[in-house]
């Protein structure tokens, strides 16, 4: 949601450097599933209603943003490339596109 810590980023890094590419993705998901527990954390704590009710609309284009590249990159996960565009696979070029195109869309609005 926030984007990857910098101890995150350096697993997931390490993890495909070392050839575990199974445990950068674990991390990465795993990482973006911890931000969703905060979520729940602050809504308890939060006084003024449910924090989703407190959320203005760019906020949640940045977490729709958010869902959009989670879920292209699971899909993308059951069809393994060996080589691809620039040697990456065809999710990764699709959600640098869908997050280079959101972001300028949230921006410009």
């Amino acid at each position: 949601m926030f984007g990857p810590p910098l101890p995150e980023l350096v697993v997931a890094v390490t993890a495909v450097r070392r050839g575990s590419l199974s445990l950068a993705v674990g991390d990465s998901l795993g990482g973006s599933s911890y931000d969703l527990l905060i979520l729940v954390v602050l809504d308890a704590v939060y006084r003024d209603g449910t924090i989703s009710s407190a959320v203005g609309p760019a906020e949640m284009a940045w977490v729709l943003l958010s869902i959009v590249l989670v879920s292209t990159l699971i899909l993308g996960l059951p069809r393994r490339q060996k080589h691809g565009v620039g040697n990456v696979g065809f999710e990764t070029v699709l959600m640098l596109a869908v997050y280079a195109g959101g972001v300028g869309a949230i921006t410009l609005s």
